[in-house]
């Protein structure tokens, strides 16, 4: 069923105009992501129904815009954990705040589970930017997010006994506080 939105989604995004649509998903629980190929006879990986880890990214005028979800009937405790780590991040966007401060708010609530390995030490990536050149944001960083910047916040977790989890939101950075637009 999962499988099936993920492609009817992609057809919508095509028939609305974007210029490219790339989705990636992990349906073995290792967290490694692999092509989702619309156009395959068998377009979906096989491996067990849940967890779902879908990365979406679509492109329309010219500009990027991305997702990652973690689908499931019934969150894991890293499910629960990376869910509120992305909480924190997204109530503490502002204009002003830096990629260390965020990754902090996030790094207390995502407790004991260790990093998700796509994301390493990424915290945020402005939208809008070249997927092939833009770098993640670093959690080690003083760069600042900037006043009607929109941005994907992720928070990622590896864990070896419910599988892997990727979340992401979008937000507006406004000079006091935030919109969140996804």
């Amino acid at each position: 069923m999962v499988g099936v939105a993920l492609l009817a989604g992609e057809r919508s995004a095509r028939v609305a105009g974007a210029q490219d649509v790339r989705m990636l998903c992990s349906v073995d629980g290792t967290g490694a992501l692999r092509p989702i190929a619309s156009q395959s006879p068998s377009p979906l990986p096989t491996g067990p129904v849940e967890p779902w880890t879908v990365y979406f990214a679509l492109r329309r005028g010219g500009y990027w815009a991305e997702a990652m979800v973690t689908m499931t009937g019934a969150p894991s405790p890293a499910q629960l954990a990376a869910r509120r780590a992305l909480d924190a991040a997204a109530v503490s966007v502002r204009a002003g705040i830096s990629c260390r401060d965020l990754f902090r708010r996030m790094e207390t609530d995502r407790g004991h589970y260790a990093g998700h390995p796509l994301l390493g030490t990424g915290v945020c990536r402005a939208s809008g930017l070249s997927l092939d050149g833009e770098p993640w944001m670093q959690a080690e960083s003083d760069e600042a997010l900037v006043e009607n910047g929109v941005y994907t916040i992720a928070t990622g977790v590896g864990d070896g006994d419910t599988g892997h989890v990727l979340l992401s939101t979008t937000v507006l950075a406004k000079a006091a506080g935030h919109e969140i637009l996804w």
